[in-house]
């Protein structure tokens, strides 16, 4: 059964054409190239402004992954503390936070590796007056 296409206006050169058959009631626009290039244009700016927050996670979570990479290359000290899946943590928590927690989790790291060897040299001055008996 053949689709009879009736013919309609533009909606941005308002004059009148005959959609593609191919397309049929899904073509809003003529095939002009001006039209063509606006429609391309509108949707861009749709979608940028429907996906922006996603748009803004990718960016970050590209930051991330280039500060990963610096990581595994040597490039900064440090990696994931304690084997966490930080791909899951994201998830739950949303890529803002999950990057503050891993930053704060690599401070806490530096912090505790300090206080235990400054513990080390502790036990060792005081393990040297430990008097040793035996029965």
């Amino acid at each position: 059964m053949a689709m009879v296409l009736k013919k309609r206006p533009c909606r941005i050169c308002r004059r009148w054409f005959l959609p593609d058959r191919r397309v049929g009631d899904r073509q809003k626009v003529c095939t002009s190239a001006e039209c063509q290039t606006e429609r391309h244009r509108r949707n861009c700016r749709d979608y940028h402004a429907g996906h922006s927050r996603e748009m803004k996670e990718e960016r970050v979570s590209a930051r991330v992954r280039r500060y990963g990479s610096a990581e595994k290359s040597g490039g900064v000290s440090g990696g994931s503390p304690g084997g966490l899946d930080w791909d899951a943590v994201r998830d739950l928590v949303g890529l803002q936070s999950a990057v503050i927690f891993r930053e704060a989790g690599k401070v806490l790291r530096l912090e505790l590796r300090d206080l235990v060897r400054l513990e080390v040299t502790v036990i060792k001055a005081e393990s040297g007056k430990v008097l040793l008996c035996h029965p």
